[in-house]
């Protein structure tokens, strides 16, 4: 650069265009101070604002921020903005009306490659992935970093809320928000869900019914035998089978004599085995054995 345009031409045809005039103070001082930090080359400099602020004289970062609009607009810098983490980048051209030096300079082809390669790269025409508006640096990493991946919400569905709620549940809501006209809303279900579990004992309503017995057959003298035949022997069975009993509503009579050890057993069935549990009157004795729960 040095044999084809001597360091003091750049100056005298900046000063010759024109520009150089029309500069704010602001400006000239900042471009003067940035060279500073340059060489012949004009190769990109990097310094602080605070060394800018100190070294101009100027007085505020606002003062800083102007001069380099000024600067830009001449055609005579670009600049990337800095982060949190690093400075500001300067990149110095030639871009003014009436310019007699090349749009970068003539020299930084010839610099052996690399990032400086960049340093004189105008507005129009951007080198090796700087762009020609800086700014559209800072908007792409601004937009990359908004796109987080948000967590998948879990679909409300009337098959989900079977699976938190269980069926006699959903049902259950399902009846009532018809009845209230929201049966197509699910929020409104599933807060009847939430509603009826919280009413009901935990570990009960939920435990899944053997496929062999109906709730029907459960709170029942029937169920109570078809329970029995896989869990006593066949003349305890027997036995049962030939025992009269009375049921009545959420009371069931045993009219005929039974051993204490198949009384236990009934009671305990009537008493742990169903929901809701049943009252059991043993009515054969002149002692009413009664188990109430």
């Amino acid at each position: 650069m040095g044999e084809h345009y001597p360091y003091i031409k750049f100056l005298s045809d900046i000063i010759e265009s024109g520009i150089w005039a029309n500069l704010s103070p602001a400006a000239k001082t900042l471009y003067l101070v940035l060279l500073k930090f340059s060489d012949h080359t004009f190769k990109p400099v990097w310094p602080s604002n605070e060394s800018l602020i100190r070294l101009t004289g100027l007085k505020t970062k606002k003062s800083i921020n102007e001069g380099k609009k000024d600067l830009v607009r001449a055609g005579l810098l670009q600049f990337v903005p800095g982060t949190g983490h690093k400075n500001s980048m300067y990149y110095f051209c030639f871009n003014y009306p009436g310019s007699k030096i090349p749009p970068q300079g003539g020299i930084f082809g010839t610099l052996g490659g690399g990032a400086e390669d960049a340093s004189g790269a105008s507005q129009s025409t951007p080198e090796r992935g700087y762009p020609g508006n800086p700014n559209n640096i800072n908007i792409t990493i601004n937009n990359t970093q908004n796109q987080k991946p948000t967590g998948t919400k879990k679909d409300l569905s009337l098959d989900s809320l079977a699976a938190d709620y269980g069926d006699p549940i959903l049902n259950e809501a399902i009846e009532i928000a018809k009845a209230q006209g929201f049966d197509e809303n699910l929020h409104y279900i599933r807060g009847i869900c939430k509603n009826l579990s919280g009413q009901r004992q935990p570990n009960f309503e939920h435990r899944a019914k053997a496929p062999s017995s109906t709730p029907d057959n459960e709170r029942s003298w029937r169920g109570f035998l078809i329970w029995c035949q896989g869990n006593l022997s066949k003349s305890s069975l027997d036995l049962l089978e030939k025992t009269r009993v009375e049921p009545d509503g959420n009371t069931l009579l045993i009219l005929d004599p039974v051993p204490d050890s198949l009384r236990l057993i009934i009671t305990k069935y009537f008493t742990d085995k169903i929901h809701p549990s049943i009252l059991v009157i043993f009515s054969a004795k002149a002692e009413e054995n009664r188990v109430h729960v």
